[in-house]
């Protein structure tokens, strides 16, 4: 056994160090658990409530609201952009403590679609010589 005061080697069976003088105290076999490095790969639990999880419901929602009425192009070209917005924030906030987030990402994704829907129909009236308004 090793002095975990000096490092010295000492028999197994001693009770003190031979060289400081440290008393050796019961040596026990089990394990001790580290939630350090969680070496008994027991469940991490998440907190109940997420940072950012009202702000990415509400990018979800409105992120579904404007690709269902992507035909009405500021209205849902404005909600996708607020949705977007909103989606980011409240994935930047749960990231910072490493929390998973999946409606800020699916907040993020519906934007994105209707904004990408919106720019491609403005883009076909552009190039057509038709005015989208």
């Amino acid at each position: 056994m090793y002095c975990p005061n000096c490092g010295k080697q000492s028999p197994d069976e001693a009770t003190v160090c031979t060289e400081c003088g440290l008393k050796f105290g019961p040596v026990s076999t089990e394990p001790v658990y580290d939630p350090a490095i969680n070496a008994y790969r027991q469940p991490v639990y998440i907190p109940a409530t997420v940072p950012g999880k009202g702000v990415s419901i509400a990018s979800l929602v409105l992120g579904i609201i404007s690709v269902v009425f992507f035909l009405t192009a500021y209205i849902a070209a404005a909600i996708a952009v607020v949705g977007l917005v909103l989606g980011i924030y409240g994935k930047s906030k749960s990231k910072k403590l490493g929390l998973p987030n999946g409606s800020a990402t699916a907040g993020i994704a519906c934007s994105s679609v209707c904004l990408g829907i919106e720019l491609t129909i403005l883009l076909v009236a552009v190039i057509a010589g038709a005015f989208y308004f």
